[in-house]
């Protein structure tokens, strides 16, 4: 026999029935049954007590005992011992007769299952002898029973026909099912075809616009796109490669985590805490986009996240610029009122009216800050690449790559260039104003900027054209003014902003130099053999230029004390042309002299008459500007003659000419006319 842990079986008892008698018959039988005395046992008390002990609920000891039940009371009663021994005997006899029903069923089964095993095993012994006994085995051997058919089933025609139908119909069945198996793997086969199609049309169209495609290195089976930029930062070179992965539609669905949400760098300049100006800011790609759109889209997130990483790590070494990090922008201040502020901005839906051109009127100020700063990074990652691909010491290379990009100095310089040039200009221009107010109608200026060339540098082989641009925004920023009082009265001021380029150090306040120099007379020519020698510029006699000027302001004073001194001069020459005798002395003219600083002509005593020339900065509300700020020029003229009267004072007066006056037209003598009427004592 085999063993039971080995081939378990399921031993449930037949479901028993009601155990009350069906019928009056079986219930005399079963009292008959009970004893050998049957009815003659049964008294009136014992049945008066049984329905009392029924009706409470409580079958009786002899009934259950009569059933084949065990007797279960709830408690015996005092004394009575016998009971409770003939229960448990009876208990413990049931138990005997139920294993030893179990292990009957059991051999049973067992021998049932041997039989089988047996006379399979003829037919397939390897499998019907994992469930053959090994003492069966051993015994009789396998494929030693056999069964055969001792007699052949009755057919006829139609029970043939039958079977026939039968199995042309199961084969249809089985040829419909398979068709619709073809079917649908022919469809499922299509879809994935169009999916497949779609998925490698846009991985090709990527591929032929010039994009980088390949395997990524930790999924080997998965198709890349390589967005960035192979001289970025490290943590923006290793994560510029996204994973090309087929969505459910067939698209390719680009999985760039970093580059998820669009960003860009974007400039506003701010006067007084306002925005009046604003840089411009693409639209969102849509979510069914072309995927090159969206590489694209990834690339300028990516881009603009290096751009904005690099700007920070400029700004922290430039704030003895002006530039300053907080809040989470870079900020650098044009003026007292006005700075620029630098962000990196997500490009959302929420704001659609910050989209596209603003109304500020320093628009294109932020537009111009916003498209160089892109340039210079893409120029610096240029230059990477060239020093990267030349032979040089390793250390070399080591040293200039921890050092931060040129982005903001080079903006900063231009700025202070322009801040600088329209400074100079408004001043050489309101001059030119006010001298021509005056009389000195020849008075002019002229404005020279160096022409910016796109032409590839000598020293640079392969240098492109946007190269060499660059290396003229880079390049210190020059203009010249020149200035013309009279066409024998010239000067010129340059001014030079210094940038990146030839330059080992910027200073710790980043301005503009001026240098001076005087013009020569205006037309010119080098004297012949016998000719006299041309006019000379008066102002290199009586207030020669410095070579160098710190800033605008010292220039200015140069300007306006040469312009003071120049009247003076020509008040000079006008007074011996135009003076009259001394007083009480027809034969004796009067004489003049000038002040040590030559602005001022005095007549000598004992006559006081005098003239001095002043040009002066003046604000918008017509006082003098402080020593820090800038304003249009003045020109004063004051006078002194003495009385025509006996007894009366010296006659002081002023004469002034201002900017807005000769803008608006307005008719006032010139220096000319009050110089004369000075020196002849008229009267005003």
């Amino acid at each position: 026999m085999s063993d039971p842990a080995q081939s378990p079986l399921s031993l449930r008892p037949w479901p028993t029935g009601d155990k009350r008698p069906k019928s009056l018959a079986e219930f005399i039988a079963r009292v008959k049954s009970a004893g050998p005395e049957g009815f003659r046992g049964i008294s009136e008390d014992e049945l008066r007590k049984e329905v009392e002990l029924e009706t409470a609920g409580i079958a009786s000891t002899e009934t259950a005992a009569a059933d084949g039940d065990v007797e279960m009371e709830s408690g015996p009663a005092d004394g009575d011992e016998s009971t409770t021994a003939v229960t448990a005997d009876t208990i413990r006899t049931a138990r005997d007769e139920a294993l030893r029903n179990i292990d009957m069923a059991h051999q049973n089964a067992m021998l049932t299952l041997d039989f089988v095993s047996l006379l399979l095993t003829k037919e397939d012994p390897t499998n019907a002898g994992r469930t053959l006994s090994p003492t069966l085995r051993e015994l009789v051997g396998i494929g030693t029973l056999g069964a055969d058919q001792l007699a052949a089933p009755q057919t006829n025609v139609s029970r043939v026909q039958d079977n026939k139908m039968v199995a042309t119909g199961w084969k249809f069945l089985d040829i419909n099912r398979s068709m619709d198996s073809v079917l649908s793997a022919a469809a499922r086969l299509q879809k994935e075809i169009s999916l497949e199609t779609r998925y490698w049309a846009d991985v090709l169209a990527v591929s032929e616009k010039g994009w980088s495609v390949s395997r990524l290195p930790y999924e080997r089976q998965t198709l890349g796109v390589k967005f960035g930029f192979s001289e970025s930062a490290p943590e923006f070179r290793n994560t510029s490669l996204a994973p090309m992965r087929r969505s459910d539609d067939g698209a390719v669905s680009l999985d760039a985590a970093r580059v998820a949400n669009p960003q860009r760098v974007r400039v506003s300049i701010e006067r007084d805490g306002v925005v009046v100006g604003r840089a411009m800011l693409p639209q969102t790609p849509a979510p069914d986009a072309p995927l090159e759109s969206r590489v694209m889209e990834a690339r300028n997130t990516i881009f603009h996240q290096e751009l904005w990483y690099e700007i920070n790590r400029e700004g922290r070494t430039l704030l003895s610029f002006g530039v300053r990090l907080a809040d989470g922008a870079v900020s650098y201040e044009l003026d007292k009122h006005t700075k620029a502020v630098i962000r990196l901005c997500d490009l959302t839906d929420d704001a659609p009216a910050e989209l596209g051109w603003g109304a500020g009127p320093d628009d294109m100020l932020a537009e111009a800050i916003s498209s160089a700063l892109p340039l210079l990074l893409s120029y610096a990652h240029r230059l990477n690449l060239r020093v990267r691909s030349q032979p040089g010491p390793p250390q070399v290379r080591q040293s200039r790559a921890g050092q931060p990009y040129a982005l903001l100095r080079p903006v900063i310089a231009y700025l202070e260039h322009e801040r600088s040039l329209e400074r100079a200009t408004r001043f050489v221009s309101d001059l030119t104003w006010v001298l021509q107010s005056a009389g000195y109608l020849s008075a002019s200026f002229t404005l020279i900027e160096p022409p910016v060339s796109t032409a590839s540098p000598g020293s640079s082989r392969h240098a492109s054209s946007s190269e060499a641009l660059l290396h003229t925004f880079l390049s210190p920023h020059e203009f010249q003014l020149q200035l013309s009082i009279t066409p024998a009265v010239r000067l010129s001021v340059i001014g030079t902003t210094l940038s990146v380029i030839g330059t080992t150090q910027l200073s710790a306040r980043l301005c503009t130099m001026y240098s001076t120099r005087l013009l020569p007379p205006l037309g010119e020519v080098p004297p012949g053999p016998g000719e006299p020698l041309p006019q000379q510029n008066t102002l290199r006699f009586i207030y020669p230029p410095s070579e160098i000027y710190p800033n605008l302001r010292e220039v200015t004073h140069y300007i306006r004390g040469a312009v003071a001194r120049f009247l003076a001069d020509q008040a000079e020459q006008l007074a011996f042309s135009v003076a009259g005798p001394i007083e009480g002395d027809a034969e004796q003219r009067l004489d003049f002299v000038k002040s040590i600083d030559g602005t001022a002509v005095s007549a000598v005593e004992p006559d006081k008459r005098s003239v001095r020339f002043e040009v002066n900065l003046v604000g918008s509300n017509g006082e003098a500007v402080g020593v820090d700020e800038y304003g249009s020029p003045q020109l004063r003229v004051y006078g002194v003659w003495p009385p025509l009267r006996d007894g009366e004072e010296l006659t002081p007066q002023t004469w002034i000419w201002t900017v807005e006056e000769a803008k608006g037209g307005i008719g006032k003598e010139t220096v000319e006319g009050v110089c004369i009427s000075i020196f002849r004592g008229l009267d005003y």
